[in-house]
């Protein structure tokens, strides 16, 4: 789990700590343990954070 939010800070550069506290993160890579290993990208975890909390409104479409 530790590897994961690891990962995952480095990749958002720390903006997770910014917006979740450390219970709904570890949530976030309990959700993930089992799905994933080392070898998980960087990418993956970091697209997987924005579909686990959508942080952001849907645009309206013009």
């Amino acid at each position: 789990m530790k590897s994961i939010l690891s990962r995952l800070t480095q990749t958002v550069s720390g903006t997770d700590k910014e917006l979740f506290n450390e219970q709904e993160l570890n949530q976030f890579a309990s959700f993930y343990l089992d799905k994933w290993d080392e070898n998980t990208s960087e990418d993956v975890v970091a697209e997987s954070f924005v579909d686990y909390f959508p942080v952001f409104p849907a645009l309206p479409s013009t």
